[in-house]
């Protein structure tokens, strides 16, 4: 039997510009978008070479949610009393409700 492990990151739209870079070959990031970005933990100036790299060679697919889906995963996230979660947190959440 074999397995093949899909591997997958998750972007704001606002953050650095992953999927366009990725597969396009190039290591770039809009400053006039990632300054506007709730997931400010996610914010970069661009991805270094060595991960650009890895990222290039081992990622399949980049998942992209929009400011609005990332609010939305924070307010259901904040229903439960017991969870806090800042909007970088909540884009993982975001995914998975928004791009299964």
């Amino acid at each position: 039997m074999e397995f093949r492990i899909v591997d997958f990151r998750l972007q704001s739209f606002n953050s650095c510009e992953l999927s366009g870079g990725i597969f396009g070959g190039e290591n770039f990031a809009s400053q006039e978008r990632r300054s506007r970005t709730l997931a400010d933990g996610l914010r970069t100036q661009s991805v270094g070479t060595i991960n650009f790299e890895h990222i290039r060679k081992f990622v399949d697919d980049i998942v992209t949610v929009s400011e609005d889906e990332i609010r939305f995963a924070m307010e259901k996230l904040a229903a439960d009393p017991k969870t806090v979660a800042e909007p970088s947190g909540a884009v993982a959440v975001a995914g998975f409700m928004f791009h299964r």
